[in-house]
């Protein structure tokens, strides 16, 4: 069932969550098309796999695949393209109880990694435009909107044009190894909308481009064990 929500402040955002675990590599697949339960914490150095790819989840970890439609979320709702993604997340979050993944979700306070397919670098970008890493610019961030998302829960954020902020920094690249695979790297800044003060603020993103295979990583929340968890990438 495909469920298309309109946010105050006229966000968009079309979801359909099917939240079946990711499966460990080897393990056979549901059979029945029910929602399955919430997955139980990941024996620290648990491989899960996505189009190829496979890492080993830190203790304490899990991981829930996402099946949604994938577009321009205020187009016909028949326009909207299936595919999964992954969640990587730390097990014992408060704010992941009841959290309804989306792939245009920027603002959860549930600290997570996405790992999105070829349709979350083609819609992924400012106004659902690509996501570019070879050139720095608006379309270098992950916002999956055509207007900016309230700032993220529990994650720093800044205004821009202050002795500590006096502008908006550029996105620093660079190119990475992922497993023996090249990748591109991002960081830099995000715009969001502060709800509270009726205002935009900006905070930082981390972005894993893997071209060749259609991988992208997003990472908002600054977690301390993504480069832990990327750096047991296998193919």
């Amino acid at each position: 069932m495909l469920v298309t929500a309109v946010c105050a402040g006229g966000w968009v955002g079309g979801r359909l969550y099917a939240g079946d675990p990711v499966l460990p590599l080897g393990a056979a697949a549901p059979t029945t098309g029910d929602t399955a339960p919430s997955p139980e914490p990941s024996p620290e150095g648990e491989r899960v796999g996505y189009r190829g790819m496979s890492v080993a989840l830190p203790g304490g970890w899990t991981s829930q695949t996402v099946r949604e439609g994938f577009g321009v979320m205020s187009g016909p709702p028949e326009d909207l393209v299936e595919e999964e993604w992954l969640v990587l997340r730390p097990r014992d979050q408060s704010e992941c109880e009841g959290n309804e993944w989306t792939w245009t979700d920027n603002h959860t306070g549930c600290r997570h990694l996405k790992v999105l397919g070829p349709l979350g670098i083609r819609y992924g970008g400012s106004g659902y435009g690509p996501i570019d890493l070879d050139t720095v610019g608006s379309h270098t961030s992950y916002t999956a909107s055509g207007n900016p998302h309230p700032c993220p829960e529990g994650v720093p954020s800044h205004t821009t044009g202050t002795e500590e902020v006096p502008g908006l920094l550029p996105w620093e690249v660079e190119e990475r190894d992922l497993g023996g695979e090249p990748a591109r790297y991002g960081v830099g800044p995000t715009i969001c909308y502060d709800v509270e003060s009726q205002g935009f603020r900006h905070f930082e993103q981390r972005l894993w481009l893997v071209e060749d295979a259609g991988i992208l990583v997003v990472d908002g929340y600054g977690l301390a064990e993504a480069e832990d968890v990327l750096a047991t990438a296998e193919w």
